[in-house]
């Protein structure tokens, strides 16, 4: 099997996960008098969990196809390339690295050659990563792992604040609750990502309250009527309570006309945004944060920033 032959054997294992988790059936999977209750509903509450869970399957079954392909052009069995690559490079532990390690878990009691042991098995688990990413390198794997599709025509329905303005096609949209600390989290590194696609990808902040007695998001959406939601959306985060001190030094710092705030504060039409929010979002079956959503692509949960990278340059050179 070449080289091209294992890149089109990987597009169309990731083709195939990707339609079996799209075409999922929702079977009923239990009756209270006479309510249906479906699968997707259940899948919905661990959607972060399934993702993980799919994420780490792909990339193992990629990761043996990878090994395979490599035995087979240096004509030696995979047991053979393992014990030649990575066991016998990861036996070579110094005492150096016993002591240090000794010393990090504070052990007094010890035997050397269990360490010794320990460290070899910490080692080859390491240099497995190590070439294997070296392997998907050198055979330019993509892994985009679209275990969930969106609609379009729901996004366009979504009320968001758009963080960079632009004409691009490529819309990232982030769901993001105030009271959710990995929100904040997550919400940072997106403000990072910003400067790298400034001008080419559209990201969208779209507030998703936990409940709709979460002040924040009423507040929030006041204050983006004096266009200035974005000066202290970052804040939003940090406070835990609004109160009526708080609030005072807002509208100080930040030159806020409070009256208006404080009619924009209790229009209905905010709620009204919110409410349409979350019935969208979990028409979408979407019901936890965060979570983004990259052109038609659902990721819930945390993922890491290379990862996201990996998926708008995939979309955006592949669309």
């Amino acid at each position: 099997m070449n080289n091209k032959q294992v890149k089109t054997l990987l597009l169309i294992l990731i083709l195939i996960i990707n339609i079996s988790c799209k075409n999922e059936k929702s079977n009923v999977v239990a009756v209270i008098n006479d309510e249906k209750i479906y699968q997707n509903q259940i899948d919905s509450l661990i959607r972060g969990e399934l993702y993980q869970l799919r994420k780490e399957a792909l990339k193992s079954y990629i990761s043996r196809l990878l090994f395979e392909h490599e035995a087979k052009i240096k004509n030696i069995s995979t047991s053979e390339l393992k014990d030649k690559e990575i066991i016998r490079k990861a036996k070579k532990v110094k005492q150096a690295d016993i002591n240090e390690y000794v010393r990090l878990n504070k052990i007094t009691d010890f035997d050397s050659v269990k360490v010794k042991n320990t460290l070899a098995n910490i080692n080859q688990r390491f240099r497995f990563e190590v070439y294997i990413d070296s392997l998907k390198t050198a055979q330019n794997v993509i892994i985009i792992d679209n275990s969930t599709y969106s609609n379009s025509k729901d996004l366009d329905m979504l009320h968001s604040h758009s963080i960079i303005k632009n004409n691009s096609k490529l819309q990232l949209y982030f769901i993001a609750d105030y009271n959710c600390s990995s929100c904040q989290n997550h919400y940072e590194r997106i403000l990072e990502l910003c400067d790298s696609y400034n001008g080419i990808v559209q990201f969208n902040f779209v507030p998703y309250p936990g409940d709709l007695e979460n002040n924040k998001v009423f507040f929030a959406e006041a204050l983006s009527m004096q266009n200035k939601f974005w000066e202290f959306n970052d804040d939003l985060f940090v406070i835990d309570h609004l109160t009526d001190s708080i609030i005072s030094y807002i509208i100080q710092l930040y030159s806020i006309d409070s009256t208006r705030l404080m009619l924009d504060y209790n229009k209905r039409i905010n709620f009204e945004k919110i409410d349409n929010n979350k019935r969208i979002l979990e028409d979408m079956d979407i019901y936890s944060v965060p979570t983004l959503i990259v052109s038609d692509i659902i990721i819930p949960g945390y993922t890491s920033s290379d990862e996201l990278i990996q998926i708008i340059n995939y979309k955006l050179y592949n669309n």
